[in-house]
């Protein structure tokens, strides 16, 4: 499974309005590391986000932990909110 489909999954898998969750790779400047834009329901920022951080942050360790069996680079998730 690939890393932008962990992250979708994942992120599918807790929110109300799974039908607007979109995850896309973005280029980086110093190729050191690999994001991520997720963009998510403005509804279900809260949820994606956690109390204090911990859901981003989980889901940024499951998926670094993942890109290790890959490379080495380190990964950044970005939120993107949308009023749909």
């Amino acid at each position: 499974m690939e890393i932008q489909d962990l992250i979708e999954y994942i992120i599918k898998s807790i929110v109300n309005h799974s039908e607007d969750v979109e995850v896309e790779e973005k280029e980086t400047e110093d190729k050191k590391s690999r994001l991520f834009m997720i963009t998510i329901n403005d509804e279900d920022s809260s949820i994606v986000i956690g109390r204090n951080g911990r859901i981003i942050k989980s889901i940024r360790n499951l998926a670094q932990a993942s890109n290790n069996l890959d490379d080495d680079r380190y990964i950044k998730i970005e939120i993107k909110k949308n009023n749909r």
